[in-house]
């Protein structure tokens, strides 16, 4: 009988070799030979970095940029939630050590395509309520990750460095890395130019809009909004993740928020000549 985890549209060989192993290369190369679930290079560097960061800027920064993709998986895992019904993942080391524990568990008990599985289809994100792969894949290009173009299955791959849809961010970073890439696919040169080509290239779906009509009312109450996340004493890089108006931020791809505003009849009539009149 087959294995029902490979029959699922979310499953590891649904995704291209392409996709696959440049996602391997580019986010967790050791992945399936490391002994351990973290990277003990990458987490002293992470350290050190965030220790004189802390030094320098006299606020407290935690280490970032370490994490295998065991310990993503975990982080998922982990995840909270405030009052509101959001997650967010808390920033201590307690948890991080927890992350760790549970990492190492992690890898002890289930297989690495195991845990590969959970992290492409719940850890990897493009805003605008896709999440995993197999939404990415189609609601951006609009066919499943088998059907990827190169191009495209090397946007995805590096689209995990952001968990939103930014092209030149992304392409950009590609591009960086194209020299190892090519070494991992023994791609010559002439095909190394006709990808750069087809990401320059790049073709996306629309995406729904996420505020329908009357938005400037929307923005008004956003204004409000953020007035009152500073008085409670948000710092602003929390207040970006928290802005309504911002497709991208954290409150918008992961808050599943329904906005009720209540205003005036007549102030909102002439809220609407106004910004007519413009």
């Amino acid at each position: 009988m087959e294995n029902p985890v490979t029959m699922f549209e979310g499953a590891i060989s649904n995704l291209n070799d392409v996709l696959l192993k440049s996602l391997i290369e580019t986010e967790d190369r050791h992945f399936y030979t490391r002994k351990h679930a973290w990277d003990l290079n990458a987490l002293l560097r992470a350290t050190v970095t965030a220790a004189y960061r802390s030094v320098i800027t006299r606020k407290l920064h935690y280490p970032r940029g370490s994490s295998t993709i065991h310990m993503q998986v975990a982080r998922f895992l982990l995840m909270q939630y405030d009052s509101r019904g959001y997650a967010y993942a808390e920033k201590s080391m307690r948890r991080k050590i927890r992350e760790l524990k549970l990492a190492e568990a992690l890898r002890l008990v289930y297989t690495n395509d195991e845990i590969l599985t959970v992290y492409i289809n719940h850890c990897v994100s493009a805003g605008r309520g896709m999440l995993g792969y197999y939404d990415i894949s189609t609601g951006l290009f609009g066919i499943p990750p088998d059907r990827l173009t190169i191009p495209q299955s090397l946007y995805l791959a590096r689209l995990v460095k952001w968990n939103r849809q930014v092209p030149a961010r992304i392409i950009t970073q590609i591009k960086a890395s194209m020299p190892s890439l090519a070494d991992l696919f023994s791609w010559n040169n002439e095909l190394v130019k006709a990808i750069e080509a087809g990401l320059d290239t790049l073709t996306f779906l629309q995406q729904k809009p996420l505020i329908p009509s009357n938005s400037y009312l929307i923005d008004l109450a956003n204004e409000y909004w953020k007035k009152i996340c500073r008085k409670n004493g948000l710092p602003d890089e929390e207040i970006t993740e928290m802005d309504i108006a911002d497709p991208e931020s954290m409150i918008r791809r992961y808050g599943n928020i329904t906005i009720n505003l209540t205003i005036d009849y007549r102030l909102q009539k002439k809220l609407e000549r106004i910004v007519a009149g413009r």
